[in-house]
């Protein structure tokens, strides 16, 4: 119980910093459109795919782990009626420890390679980890400017 109450307080404040606009942000929380998402021990907040508009993007958000153990992003697919979109995770699986969050980007460790997928369009995400259930939702296609201008995306 202390745990959800914990991961729902932190998802709210990521929520409440996010929303509040660029003045009332705080200096490493991550920009995005206040999304929150999550299964039973992950929450998934703040997840955008920011785009160099050359044809390659990297994912970014922050995961929590309110389960007991250590958990493991292992696979991210995302689909979209617009384009093509293939996604890998940059150097492996990447370690969610518990009540730890894990921060996607600035530095780049899920990539997407687009075709067809343009800034303010939505994409389909899905999540999968180790041990917990798969989180699905969708996510914003942002550019790689404004508050997502110190986002790193590999060349293609």
């Amino acid at each position: 119980m202390r745990r959800r109450a914990a991961r729902a307080a932190a998802a709210g404040a990521l929520v409440a910093v996010t929303t509040a606009g660029c003045g009332g942000m705080l200096d490493d929380s991550e920009p995005s459109v206040g999304q929150v998402t999550s299964n039973r021990t992950v929450t998934a907040a703040n997840l955008a795919f920011v785009t160099d508009g050359e044809g390659t993007a990297t994912l970014v958000g922050e995961l929590i782990n309110d389960g007991e153990q250590t958990d493991r992003l292992v696979g991210v697919d995302a689909a979209s009626e617009e384009g093509s979109i293939e996604v890998r995770l940059a150097d492996g699986p990447v370690a969610v420890a518990p009540d730890e969050p894990q921060r996607l980007g600035p530095e780049p460790r899920v990539v997407a390679a687009l075709e067809g997928i343009q800034p303010g369009l939505r994409v389909e995400l899905e999540l999968t980890f180790r041990r917990s259930a798969p989180l699905r939702t969708t996510v914003t296609v942002e550019s790689q400017t404004g508050p997502y201008a110190d986002v790193e995306v590999p060349g293609a």
